[in-house]
């Protein structure tokens, strides 16, 4: 929930303000995601949010807590157990092209009697 919330503020179109009562999930070509929304006045509001926006605010939300997530990844979303998950697919190569990292301080020349 957070995650959307911050999301639509960033777009400066905030959720209603008031208690979320439930959030659902509609499957069909593309993943439906109804928050039902108490209002302050007790009116009842339904926010529909489509799944791109849903696996942007996932993205976001990540990124913002530091949360390394692969660039060159499929990412899609999967309604588990009523949940709403955002999946990451990674392809192997089989090649590490990657160089090694080194961790701590490195000998100098003088140090190691060179």
């Amino acid at each position: 929930m957070s995650a959307i919330m911050r999301h639509r503020q960033r777009s400066n179109a905030p959720l209603p303000s008031g208690t979320c009562r439930k959030i659902s999930h509609q499957l069909g070509e593309d993943i439906l995601t109804i928050v039902d929304i108490v209002g302050d006045d007790g009116t009842s509001h339904a926010v529909e949010i489509g799944s791109a926006e849903m696996a942007a605010a996932m993205v976001n939300f990540c990124i913002e807590r530091r949360t390394r997530l692969p660039a060159k990844s499929k990412k899609w979303l999967e309604v588990i157990n009523d949940a709403l998950a955002l999946l990451i697919e990674v392809e192997q190569t089989g090649e590490d092209t990657r160089k090694p990292r080194r961790f701590g301080r490195q000998p100098t020349a003088a140090a190691s009697g060179r």
